[in-house]
């Protein structure tokens, strides 16, 4: 006999009939929903009872990697193509039948401690994770079709990691002599490699490579900077993206130059 556990009325469940293969039995049983059942297995002289539960998920949904701003993209670096608009969304393939989508995201985490866990809903094969604030660090999802039969198929637990790193140092080139220019109203130009999901840059001048004696520290909306009335010796430079939601990436690593 096969029942439900927690079943009302406590009736058997139907089982196909038991198949003897020498002093051993073999059945199969189809359930239309997942739960947790006891099969009672009598023979001539004796009985045993078997727990077990059929689970609610079971893999076969293919999930594809999240875009990031509407693009195949795992980072703010520019690919020849300006990316404003941050967002992390997820787009699959409709599963027929299927009464909704949940889907676990964990994250995006970037400290120590376990990152926070939210759930949500949908009716489309789509949902946005996350919007607004530009942020690095691993994201974790899952994506379930629920069924109207009680069953959800599952995409597995996978990660993705957004990288937002900072700009890349153009020119001058690490450790070069700049010649002072005739008029100094015109300064020394600095350059970078532009980044997406950005709004503007910051560039910090100092005269040591730890980046104690700041010299200047200026603001830029395109991805180069011109220094004026910089005094003669070694300074070094260096550059970070800023975001219209209020954050930076990390500052790139210091190159120094030399002002006669």
């Amino acid at each position: 006999d096969l029942q439900e556990s927690g079943a009302e009325d406590g009736a058997p469940l139907p089982v196909d009939p038991l198949q003897w293969s020498g002093a051993r039995g073999r059945t199969e049983m189809h359930l239309d929903r997942p739960g947790s059942y006891h099969l009672r297995v009598s023979g001539v002289s004796a009985y045993r009872n078997l727990g077990f539960r059929v689970l609610e998920v079971v893999p076969g949904l293919s999930v594809p990697s999240p875009q990031v701003g509407g693009r195949s993209v795992d980072s703010n670096l520019y690919q020849g193509e300006p990316l404003t608009r941050f967002d992390i969304s997820l787009h699959w393939d409709a599963v027929p039948g299927a009464r909704e989508y949940r889907v676990r995201v964990s994250g995006p985490h970037t400290g120590s401690g376990p990152a926070p866990v939210r759930w949500l809903r949908t009716r489309e094969p789509k949902v946005l994770l996350s919007a607004g604030r530009v942020t690095g660090g691993k994201l974790t999802y899952e994506v379930q079709a629920l069924m109207p039969s009680g069953f959800a198929l599952g995409s597995g637990p996978k990660e993705f990691v957004f990288n937002f790193s900072p700009p890349q140092p153009m020119s001058p080139a690490p450790g070069a002599r700049l010649a002072r220019p005739s008029d100094d109203s015109e300064g020394f130009l600095l350059t970078w490699r532009k980044t997406n999901f950005t709004s503007g840059y910051e560039v910090e001048v100092a005269r040591d490579a730890a980046f104690h004696e700041a010299v200047q520290r200026r603001s830029a909306s395109d991805n180069f900077l011109a220094l004026a009335k910089l005094p003669s010796g070694t300074h070094w430079w260096r550059v970070r993206s800023l975001t219209s939601s209020g954050s930076a990436s990390p500052f790139s690593r210091g190159r120094s130059f030399v002002v006669p």
